[in-house]
C-alpha cells in the first residue's frame, strides 16, 4: 500500500477514535489549542471522543463544559501533582464527583521524573530543580497509606488508574496493590517514553500483574522529548504485547506539533505503514478506549 493509500485508510480509521491523552488550553505551559477547539475539530473529523489532561489542575469540570458547548464526548481527570496537594484523597474525591474518568499518579512533580527534568525541556518552565518530588513509597519501601485511600476512591467511582511518571519500582508496587484491592481499570502511561525506557518484558510483566491497557503515545517520537523514540519501536512493541492490551494516544497539544487530531491521523498512517493491521488500529483507537471509559 502506498503512502496515499494509507492516508486514505487513516481518514476512515479515525472515525470513532478516542484520544485518551490531550493537553489543552488553559494551561501554564504553551498549548496549541483549547478544550473547545480540539473538541470541535475531533467532532468534525468524526472521532468518538477525547480525554483532556492538565499537570496542574483537574480537567473534569472543564470537560463537562466542553461537552455541553460542543455536544461531543469530552472527558477529564486529575493528575496528583503538587498544585492539588500531591497524594491528596480529598482532591481525588472532588474530581471524581465532578465526573473525572482518570486519576493519574504524579507526573512532572514525581520524584522519579525530577531526577531528569530535562527529558522534556518545557517541564523546567514550571518545576524547578529544587522542587520536592512526590514518591508513592514510604521509608520501608511500601506504598503509602494515602495511595491506598486513593485506590479505594477509584474503585468506588469505577474510575481509571493511570501510572503517570512514577518509577518502575513504584509502578510495580502500585499495579500489584491496585489489582489486589480490586481496581478494574489500569493504564500504564507511555512506558516507551525515554523517561522510562521500559523493555517489552517489563511491560508484559505489568500486564500480567493487572495493567488493562498500555498507552503508546506518538508524542514520544517528536522533538518535544530530548531523545525521541522511533515509530518502529512503538509498532514492534504493539506487535509483541498485542493490540487487545494497547491504546494509541497522541499526548498532543504542544505548540511545536500539529493539532492532536492531525497527530492522530498521522499516527494511524504511520502505524499502517509499519505493518499494524487496520483491525488492530481500530481496536487500539476505538474499541479499547471506549471499553475502558465505559462508553
Amino acid at each position: 500500500m502506498d503512502e496515499k493509500g494509507n492516508a486514505i485508510k487513516a481518514e476512515k480509521l479515525i472515525a470513532g477514535a478516542i484520544d485518551m491523552h490531550i493537553h489543552t488550553n488553559p494551561d501554564l505551559f504553551p498549548r496549541l489549542i483549547s478544550d473547545i477547539e480540539v473538541a470541535r475539530e475531533a467532532k468534525n473529523t468524526g472521532m468518538g471522543g477525547i480525554v483532556i489532561k492538565n499537570h496542574f489542575t483537574t480537567t473534569a469540570d472543564r470537560a463537562a463544559l466542553a461537552r455541553e458547548i460542543t455536544s461531543f464526548p469530552v472527558f477529564g481527570g486529575l493528575v496528583l501533582n503538587n498544585p492539588v496537594g500531591g497524594l491528596n484523597p480529598e482532591a481525588v474525591e472532588v474530581s471524581l464527583k465532578l465526573g473525572a474518568k482518570i486519576i493519574w499518579m504524579p507526573t512532572i512533580y514525581a520524584e522519579y521524573q525530577l531526577k531528569d527534568p530535562d527529558v522534556v525541556k518545557m517541564f523546567n518552565m514550571a518545576v524547578g530543580h529544587d522542587t520536592k518530588g512526590i514518591s508513592l513509597i514510604d521509608q520501608n519501601l511500601n506504598l503509602k497509606n494515602k495511595v491506598k485511600e486513593i485506590l479505594d476512591l477509584i474503585i468506588g467511582y469505577k474510575a481509571i488508574l493511570a501510572t503517570g511518571h512514577i518509577s518502575k519500582q513504584e509502578s510495580n508496587l502500585l499495579v500489584e496493590e491496585a489489582n489486589n484491592m480490586g481496581v478494574k481499570k489500569i493504564i500504564l502511561t507511555h512506558p516507551l517514553s525515554p523517561m522510562f525506557d521500559y523493555t517489552t518484558g517489563e511491560i508484559r510483566e505489568l500486564v500480567a500483574k493487572g495493567v488493562s491497557l498500555v498507552e503508546f503515545n506518538v508524542l514520544d517520537t517528536t522533538e518535544v522529548v530530548s531523545k525521541p523514540i522511533s515509530a518502529e519501536l512503538i509498532a514492534d512493541t504493539i506487535k509483541a504485547i498485542g493490540a487487545n492490551k494497547a491504546v494509541m494516544a497522541t499526548d498532543g497539544g504542544q505548540t511545536i506539533n500539529p493539532s492532536p487530531v492531525k497527530m492522530m491521523l498521522d499516527y494511524i498512517d504511520t502505524m499502517l505503514g509499519l505493518g499494524i493491521s487496520e483491525e488492530d488500529i481500530k481496536t487500539m483507537v476505538c474499541d479499547n478506549p471506549a471499553k475502558i471509559l465505559e462508553l
